[in-house]
């Protein structure tokens, strides 16, 4: 089954541009190549105040996501460092 990509707004807005241009294309090529093919698999569930939501880890990124139906909606892009501070 393949999943569709959704972006929150402000992934759109705040997050996707403030991505490196270095790291840009390895974010996007593990969001298309990993989760439209199995969310669920390479995701790790977090946990307490933040329960449904999902990480994939990129490199020193952190992509923040839950999984609807079919659709995975990407809700952070952020760096390791400041990822769970501000989720």
């Amino acid at each position: 089954m393949a999943y569709t990509i959704s972006f929150a707004k402000n992934v759109i807005k705040n997050d996707i541009p403030a991505i490196p241009a270095a790291y840009y294309e390895t974010i996007m090529r593990a969001i298309h190549e990993r989760l439209t093919v199995a969310p669920l698999d390479f995701g790790k569930p977090l946990l307490y105040k933040l329960n449904g939501l999902r990480v994939l880890g990129v490199g020193n990124w952190r992509i923040g996501y839950y999984v609807e139906d079919e659709t995975v909606i990407i809700t952070h892009i952020d760096p390791r460092r400041d990822a769970y501070k501000k989720w």
